[in-house]
């Protein structure tokens, strides 16, 4: 499972192991108002935008009432801790199997690999939550499922800084205006002015061209 925006599908466009991995997912749900109207205008009939940050704690809530385990693996060093002990504060009985920063790089080196795979195996998580930075988290689950086999793998990025507390969502009322990402923006402008300011200019410029197809 995967969520689809703006900065997701200019990456597609430019990296095919990302786009293979889009296209093998079993449900990907799309969070930006952007590529949401752009679907609804061409007449795919999407309800509604689905943020990561608002579907992971409702999936982790669903997970304590049904007794499911989950696995955060991503986020920097201390994060993936800190959002299992406020899970845990806020669901007591929700099973947090494991939680584990990779080290810079890991998609590169065959050894954290393994050494990831080999703790999910061992975790035997219902849910992993693959909280990575796209494109990394989305190629590593459509590469490596079959390994740890994890009946549920949720790619949702910086959902851990969420979850973590580091990191302050929006407003509700922003986010139904569909300007989270003015918000976002104005806390981190220096890690999200391409994505916002310049990578938006391709996404217009993929819509051009499948409209001239």
């Amino acid at each position: 499972m995967l969520f689809l925006n703006v900065d997701v599908m200019v990456k597609a466009d430019k990296n095919p192991a990302l786009k293979d991995a889009i296209a093998h997912c079993d449900l990907s749900l799309m969070d930006g108002k952007p590529p949401l109207k752009v679907a609804q205008k061409r007449g795919i009939p999407l309800p509604e935008k689905v943020s990561g940050s608002d579907f992971v704690p409702a999936v982790c809530a669903m997970a304590e009432r049904e007794g499911f385990s989950v696995f955060i693996l991503g986020g920097k060093d201390g994060v993936p801790e800190m959002a299992r002990d406020n899970l845990v504060a806020e669901h007591p009985g929700l099973k947090v199997v494991g939680a584990y920063s990779p080290m810079f790089g890991f998609e590169k080196d065959s050894a954290e690999l393994e050494k990831i795979n080999k703790m999910l195996v061992e975790a035997k998580p219902d849910i992993l939550l693959a909280c990575l930075s796209c494109p990394k988290q989305e190629i590593f689950v459509e590469g490596n499922r079959d390994i740890y086999r994890a009946p549920v793998s949720i790619s949702c990025g910086a959902t851990v800084d969420f979850l973590a507390g580091n990191v302050q969502r929006a407003p509700e009322w922003v986010s139904r205006a569909g300007i989270e990402w003015l918000y976002r923006f104005l806390k981190e402008p220096k890690r999200l002015f391409r994505r916002y300011f310049i990578d938006s200019w391709h996404f217009l410029a993929m819509c051009f061209k499948r409209s001239a197809q």
